[in-house]
């Protein structure tokens, strides 16, 4: 068994969006299984991951002192303290800390 790499198949002469088509129709429209995955997928993406975002960042509270601060449906970020830092955090041993 050889697992020699090979070299992309790049064609100049062509332009590139029939280069992405052939890539889609490639590796994600090859046969009848592969187009209902990639439509189930597509489908299963288009429904999750806008809920998602508006949870986490759209409708997020990102500062506040306490937790009466985090009113909304989003995200309480108050407390995390990835959020809250700033340039000035510091690396140290084995997490960031970060001046509050």
């Amino acid at each position: 068994m050889s697992l020699a790499v090979t070299a992309p198949r790049i064609r100049s002469g062509e332009p590139v969006v029939a280069r992405v088509t052939a890539w889609l129709r490639r590796n994600l429209f090859s046969s009848p299984v592969n187009t209902l995955l990639t439509v189930l997928v597509a489908g299963f993406l288009w429904l999750t991951l806008p809920p998602i975002y508006e949870w986490a960042v759209g409708g997020a509270t990102l500062a506040g002192s306490s937790k009466a601060a985090c009113a909304g449906d989003g995200a309480c970020w108050t407390f995390t303290r990835c959020f809250r830092c700033s340039p000035a955090c510091c690396w140290s041993e084995a997490f960031w800390v970060c001046p509050m």
